[in-house]
């Protein structure tokens, strides 16, 4: 009962306004927390609805926008009342401007997000470099008895176990001038 427009209270015909009167009744609500038209009794919560009386007073700290939106939705009269698209036409720029916004930021999110995975992945193949590093001794350097085609000999790195780990083996033809 609450959200209910005039018509209804009436028992007068209706049409989708009364939905944007309901609309204007839920957005009061989630502004100021309270419904624009509440009392404990039924007979004056009717003449409030039916007069349009509510508070305006809790809305004077928010927007005009979102002021013009509630009044708009709340007027008594449903030939007066917007229709959905007259409200959507209330809060397109304010739409537009949070959703270009919201754009923005989600690029820039999404490329901060690219650059840092770019350094990590750095930092682990780095860091992968750096343990293979660690695990190769040249003291252990062995130089193969068969030569490869070019004459020249393959050289072996094994790990610092004195195991050959196949993994990470590595043969390089060494050129010597």
């Amino acid at each position: 009962m609450y959200y209910a427009c005039p018509e209804i209270i009436q028992h007068l015909s209706y049409n989708e306004k009364a939905d944007i009167w309901s609309l204007g009744c839920v957005l009061y609500h989630m502004v100021v927390l309270v419904p624009p038209f509440y009392t404990s009794n039924l007979l004056l919560l009717a003449t409030k609805i039916c007069t349009s009386e509510y508070d305006k007073v809790p809305l004077k700290s928010y927007s005009d926008c979102i002021q013009k939106i509630i009044h708009e939705c709340l007027i008594v009269d449903p030939l007066y009342r917007r229709d959905i698209c007259g409200v959507a036409q209330l809060c397109t720029e304010q739409l537009m401007s949070y959703t270009d916004r919201s754009c923005t930021t989600i690029k820039s999110v999404e490329k901060r997000l690219r650059e840092r995975e770019s350094k990590h992945e750095r930092y682990i193949l780095k860091q992968q470099l750096n343990h293979q590093s660690t695990r190769l001794s040249c003291s252990s350097v062995k130089e193969s008895s068969i030569s490869s085609n070019s004459g020249i000999p393959d050289v072996i790195f094994e790990g610092i176990d004195g195991q050959n780990d196949i993994s990470k083996q590595e043969s390089i033809t060494i050129g010597i001038i």
